[in-house]
């Protein structure tokens, strides 16, 4: 699981590394900066931990490195003057939780210039947490909200930056983490943490605002279009069994330690009707090994230790088809996206038919791209993490001045 995850973050990192280290000499260099920050708030409903009691405080610090668009291109504009890069979290929930921290990459752009020196912004971050303490059946066994030491970091900020002088910015806003693994190990509830932050930068190199505050002619036309999008898919993904079925079945544990595969091919016709949105329906087809599959425990004859022992159902019962409804917000290099849909055809019966599935996509070469994301249900019930490849046709149309 840790090989996966470490995976998921180096994919991340080919879109920020490539525009981080992508200088042409004949222009001057980006704009950096460093900041620190400061977060305190609330950790939402968790599952009792072993103490009985809940995790309700909740503090942070936080230690980043940013690089900022350079203002010679009317897309950093249209854009929001994006920037990019690497961070460090250090989150304080209760003892039971361990002494966990993160590594992260970091993309944030402006939403409105409010005036000269204030400025109402965004940011987005996905990382990998690390050293959690975690569910156990013998030591920790009420501690459901995270599965594994090792877990996903996904997070979003909406703040203002007030510009103090030349070198100094301050921000502040609300910001929400969720620290999860996808369910790549179960239990996987999750969790969650809403917060207020304040935030010191220090501008490194080059000033950002030594460049104008927009762009000096208009942007070129942009011509709504529809994108067709193909792709394959690839996950593994655990069970978690319901207290009948896991006494029934002799079952020590109702979330047994089995890895099940699961294959998708999805296609997706997606109208992009401005620079930042695109909107359009999605098929979804699933191969999941795990469908209709029994589990039971017992001993085995030969070592005489207890094991579990899987049964898979019949080859049909483990495809379904999905139809969604999808909606992506397209940056410069990547997207972030999130399907509702419901399963038309499916022969499982322990997955809910409504989903929802959410995640990032980069693109590696024009219209080559891969993406990570999450399926649920219910809105937070991870069910698996999934890595997606595909081509997106006619996703480059050459735009004309006006």
């Amino acid at each position: 699981m840790i090989n996966r995850l470490k995976l998921l973050l180096l994919l991340v990192g080919v879109f920020g590394c490539s525009q981080a280290w992508a200088k042409d000499p004949a222009k001057p260099a980006h704009p950096q900066y460093i900041s620190t920050s400061f977060a305190g708030g609330v950790a939402l409903p968790a599952k009792v931990v072993p103490n009985g009691s809940k995790a309700t405080g909740y503090a942070a610090w936080s230690l980043k490195y940013g690089i900022v668009s350079r203002g010679d291109r009317w897309q950093d504009y249209a854009f929001g003057r994006p920037y990019w890069g690497i961070g460090v979290y250090v989150p304080y929930f209760s003892k039971y939780y361990g002494q966990p921290f993160s590594v992260y990459f970091l993309q944030g752009a402006r939403l409105a210039q409010l005036n000269s020196t204030v400025s109402l912004n965004y940011e987005v971050n996905f990382g990998v947490s690390f050293n959690w303490n975690h569910y156990n059946y013998y030591r920790r066994p009420n501690l459901l909200a995270i599965g594994s030491s090792v877990d996903v970091h996904l997070a979003g900020n909406i703040y203002f930056k007030w510009d103090l002088s030349r070198r100094w910015d301050i921000r502040s806003g609300l910001g929400f983490n969720h620290f999860s693994n996808g369910a790549l190990r179960t239990p996987n509830h999750g969790l969650n943490a809403l917060s207020g932050f304040v935030e010191v930068a220090c501008k490194l190199g080059a000033l950002d605002n030594e460049v104008p505050d927009r762009w000096p002619t208009e942007y070129p036309i942009f011509k709504r279009r529809w994108i067709h999008e193909l792709s394959v898919q690839l996950a593994t993904r655990t069970l978690k069994l319901d207290a009948t079925e896991s006494l029934q079945m002799d079952l020590r544990d109702k979330y047994p330690r089995k890895h099940f595969s699961v294959v998708g091919i999805n296609y997706s016709p997606m109208f992009w009707f401005t620079r930042r949105f695109m909107i359009g329906p999605s098929l979804e087809l699933v191969y999941d090994e795990s469908a209709a599959t029994i589990i039971r425990g017992g001993e085995n004859a030969q070592t005489h230790l207890y094991e579990e022992q899987v049964k898979f159902a019949p080859m049909n019962k483990r495809f379904s088809a999905g139809l969604s409804v999808r909606g992506e917000l397209v940056m410069p290099g990547y997207s972030v996206f999130a399907n509702i849909g419901y399963d038309i055809c499916t022969k499982n019966k322990r997955d809910n038919r409504l989903y929802q599935i959410y995640g990032m996509k980069v693109y590696l070469y024009r219209n080559l791209f891969a993406a990570i994301g999450v399926r649920s249900t219910n809105i937070s019930q991870s069910k698996y993490l999934f890595l997606r490849v595909g081509c997106a046709l006619n996703r480059h149309k050459k735009e004309k001045s006006n």
